[in-house]
């Protein structure tokens, strides 16, 4: 087990690269971090004069996106070179979260209604240019966007509504009204193979079918508020971070808790699990992080 204090940081995001030798962090700071998996040693840091909302890697590992959001400027997904932080451009959004098609196509991001027909509109832009292409009506903005790994479906987590979204036919293939209990925490991820999606609702998770749009069902956590949570490669295991200082494993054939882990770190906002499934990571609200070898 390694762990490390980014001094005064929150850490609000973390991810592993696609070699899993490097994290990407954010800490709600203008600057993005990327770190040695391994030592916690600095790879390199991109200061920005507005915050980072959030950030991820490529596919292919090659580069970094983040978005930087401001009161001063319009937010815009900038693109960075993944072994250096070089500035390599960016595009406009209208704030809030982003995602990417895995063929970096289409960036997702949504935006203020003009009128009062809706409180957003989710936008699919072009990403090379920024152009938007289609907009679709929500009834909240959004605080996480996740594309399934085909591309075919999106699910957007909003403050007062989830969302399944069918790509093709760019249409909601299913809605759930959410109150303010469920808008402090909204991890939301798919399962490697795609044919699900997991969202946290405060302290319970909520599992859909993502060919269908159909619920499959409500796992209350015994603990806090599920901050964030993550699959193993194989999709058998789910971890999730919570409130509490806890992560706890799941079994995705009965949702039941295998194993759990706490670390006196502070309350946990972010995790994710290696792409070949031998680590783990979580960060937490008192800057510390913590990467462990996955034995399940």
């Amino acid at each position: 087990m390694l762990l490390f204090k980014l001094p005064k940081y929150v850490v609000s995001g973390v991810r592993f690269s696609p070699d899993g030798r490097r994290l990407l962090v954010t800490t709600g700071e203008p600057a993005v971090l990327v770190l040695d998996a391994l030592t916690g040693a600095t790879v390199w840091a991109d200061r920005h004069s507005q915050l980072v909302h959030e950030a991820r890697f490529s596919p292919d590992g090659r580069a970094v996106f983040d978005m930087v959001v401001g009161r001063d400027h319009p937010p815009r997904v900038h693109t960075c070179d993944a072994d250096t932080g070089r500035n390599r451009g960016s595009v406009p959004v209208a704030g809030g979260t982003f995602a990417l098609t895995p063929d970096l196509k289409h960036l997702f991001y949504t935006a203020p209604a003009p009128s009062h027909r809706a409180a957003a509109f989710l936008v699919r832009a072009d990403f090379a240019t920024g152009a938007r292409l289609d907009t679709l009506e929500l009834s909240a903005g959004a605080h996480a966007i996740a594309v399934s790994p085909d591309g075919r479906r999106a699910a957007v987590r909003g403050t007062f509504q989830f969302a399944l979204i069918d790509l093709a036919r760019w249409s909601v293939m299913y809605s759930l009204p959410l109150t303010n209990s469920n808008a402090v925490a909204h991890g939301t991820r798919f399962a490697p193979d795609g044919r699900h999606v997991v969202s946290s609702f405060g302290p319970r998770l909520n599992l859909w079918d993502a060919e269908t749009g159909g619920h499959r069902g409500e796992v209350r956590d015994t603990g806090s508020h599920v901050q964030d949570l993550a699959f193993t490669p194989d999709g058998r295991f789910l971890l999730t971070a919570s409130n509490d200082a806890t992560v706890k494993v799941r079994e995705t054939n009965t949702w039941g808790v295998v194993k759990s882990y706490t670390w006196k770190a502070g309350k946990l906002r972010c995790i994710d699990v290696s792409p070949d499934g031998t680590l783990a990571v979580v960060g937490s609200a008192t800057g510390k992080i913590v990467v462990w070898d996955v034995d399940l």
